[in-house]
């Protein structure tokens, strides 16, 4: 009588052997390639995205090629920026001038309406440039023409005006304004007490007042200072008075 194998001893003898061994060996393969797969995927959850490459190596055991470049440190941009060559660029803005020009002399038309306060002559010309101030030893502008003219004589209104304004000034003596309508004639230097009065309205020739005396101007000869202002800027009275 013949003696029955079991299935065990069947399969370790002969080709059953080597077919079992293989079919072992893939499963063992296949469970390790599904648990290795599912950690890797368990890691990349728990990762932020904001992570850099260094540290998802660190934990993983390799780079996650979602990582960006790393941003250049502080110290490496000023090293760049340092070395960076300059260069100076081109403009169109004129250059700033500074000068020390005079101030321009406003126009006005002579007119014969206009005449001079005495018939005695020019003492001292109007000038925008420094002069010499015999007084008060220094140099300055001269704003006004000085009219030749003995103490107590008489002053004559330049054209037809109103007298707008009679003052008294410790510089410039008594001073009274006419309105002549295009401009305001000055006189420094009256005699206080001869002259007219605010309000007062005078025509071309008429008597305004007498010599007095000019204190910032007593180093010079007797006169009467002239001083024509239009719209608040002085002009030569040579330039307005036509006779």
């Amino acid at each position: 009588m013949k003696k029955k194998t079991g299935f065990f001893e069947r399969i370790s003898s002969g080709k059953g052997f080597y077919v079992t061994a293989t079919v072992c060996v893939c499963v063992i393969i296949a469970a390790i390639a599904l648990i290795y797969n599912s950690s890797v995927n368990m890691l990349k959850g728990a990762v932020p995205e904001g992570t850099t490459a260094e540290v998802r190596k660190n934990q993983t055991g390799v780079s996650d090629p979602r990582s960006t470049t790393a941003e250049p440190t502080k110290t490496e941009e000023a090293s760049t920026k340092k070395n960076e060559p300059t260069t100076e660029r081109p403009t169109n803005e004129p250059s700033r001038v500074i000068t020390t020009a005079a101030p321009t002399e406003p126009t006005f038309a002579k007119s014969e309406k206009y005449v001079a306060p005495t018939s005695g002559g020019i003492l001292k010309k109007f000038s925008m440039s420094p002069v010499f101030d015999e007084t008060m030893g220094d140099w300055r502008s001269h704003g006004g023409t000085d009219f030749k003219a003995d103490e107590g004589q008489e002053i004559k209104a330049v054209g037809n005006g109103r007298v707008s304004k009679v003052i008294s000034d410790p510089s410039w003596g008594y001073i009274i304004e006419i309105d002549c309508g295009d401009f305001t004639a000055r006189y420094c230097g009256l005699l206080q007490g001869t002259t007219v009065k605010t309000g007062d309205t005078v025509s071309e020739g008429d008597t305004v007042g007498t010599v007095g005396i000019i204190p910032c101007e007593s180093a010079d000869e007797s006169h009467i200072h002239l001083e024509i202002i239009k719209d608040g800027d002085r002009v030569d009275p040579e330039n307005v008075l036509g006779k």
